[in-house]
């Protein structure tokens, strides 16, 4: 598969004059952070993205065209407010012919700032109007800071893992409104997967899963006591949400690079029954409380999955006025086996058994 590399987003963003940020990565990798759009994107030490990233990075003159339509696409890593079908749907009954991406969410008025830390920073101010749940204005202070981190499993490297690769990154979200009011908002992280690969979400307790467009399906979703395991193949149009009490806000994708070697995506969030998670299918009014879902796009926006996770909730009844959350990647990147042994680790003893299974390790 032809991915984007870090030479190709270089040129682009200094072709067009782009505020940018590069941060070094323990392990060697490159975090590359965009003002236009608030983007982050991971390279590993070899300039391959680690996330997907819109073909239109690969030439200028596709580039250059992408702006000029007003595209917002890029890949990598995003934040949005929440919930979608209050923010960026003005009529539910009809969704796709209502929705309309507010550009004061993307690409935003973000301002790309050196962070103390050694990290960056990215913050804007954002008035949003709202539809469905509510009527009126919210109007948000949104500050972002990003930093490298340590290796959660590097004390416990030994035998195949010990040969597989490391690169990592925190991401702090701090939301404030404005001008508190009845109109809920939340954060919401999205990062874009390249295909290929399955999504593991480990389980306390047997789940009930939630279709937001088309239903996922049992060729796509395997769905157990333990784990959920979804099929990210860009082909396939679907989205599908977990409520937060099932499990503890990790997510695993595991995706095979070639023959020998395969790469562990793994975002950690902090997941919080007690905050609301506000979004709702558009057909199924007052059903809420899924603090994480997976996307499957159908390959009409380029192909890719997604994970996506939320905030605590701001507004609305007993909402808060600020909200802090982090979120974390962790990526990993060898041989089957070692890649095997880390997802034991970060996602379970299930999600390990079943990344074994799909890697073929012995």
């Amino acid at each position: 598969m032809d991915h984007v590399r870090i030479d190709d987003v270089q040129a682009r963003l200094e072709e067009q004059g782009m505020a940018s940020a590069s941060l070094q990565l323990d392990g060697g990798g490159t975090l590359v952070a965009c003002q236009r759009g608030g983007r982050l994107m991971p390279f590993a030490a070899d300039g391959e993205s680690v996330l997907w990233l819109s073909r239109a990075w690969a030439e200028r003159e596709r580039f250059e065209a992408f702006l000029a339509r007003g595209d917002w696409n890029l890949g990598g890593e995003r934040t949005w407010i929440a919930p979608e079908i209050q923010f960026t749907i003005r009529d539910r009954r009809d969704f796709w012919g209502s929705y309309s991406l507010p550009a004061a969410m993307d690409p935003g008025t973000w301002r790309l700032e050196p962070a103390r830390d050694g990290g960056c920073a990215l913050r804007q101010e954002a008035e949003l109007a709202a539809h469905n749940l509510a009527a009126g204005v919210k109007r948000l202070r949104v500050q972002r800071f990003v930093r490298s981190v340590a290796d959660p499993v590097r004390s416990l490297r030994q035998g195949a893992c010990a040969d597989v690769s490391f690169m990592g990154y925190e991401h702090d979200t701090v939301v404030r409104d404005l001008e508190p009011n009845a109109i809920g908002a939340q954060s919401w992280n999205l990062i874009q997967l390249v295909p290929g690969g399955s999504v593991f979400l480990p389980l306390l307790a047997p789940a009930v899963q939630r279709d937001y467009f088309e239903p996922v399906g049992e060729e796509r979703q395997r769905l157990a006591d333990d784990l959920v395991e979804l099929s990210i193949t860009g082909a396939h149009r679907y989205k599908v949400g977990y409520g937060a009490a099932y499990h503890v806000g990790r997510v695993g994708y595991v995706r095979a690079l070639d023959p020998s070697r395969a790469r562990l995506l793994v975002r950690a969030f902090f997941n919080n029954p007690s905050t609301s998670y506000l979004e709702e299918p558009a057909s199924k009014p007052g059903e809420n409380g899924d603090s994480v879902h997976v996307y499957n796009d159908d390959g009409n926006a380029g192909g890719f999955g997604e994970i996506e996770c939320y905030g605590q909730a701001l507004g609305g009844e007993g909402g808060r006025v600020v909200s802090s959350d982090t979120t974390v990647l962790w990526v990993y990147t060898g041989g089957f086996e070692g890649v095997a042994q880390v997802a034991r680790t970060l996602l379970g003893a299930a999600a390990g058994r079943r990344v074994t299974r799909l890697l073929g390790v012995s």
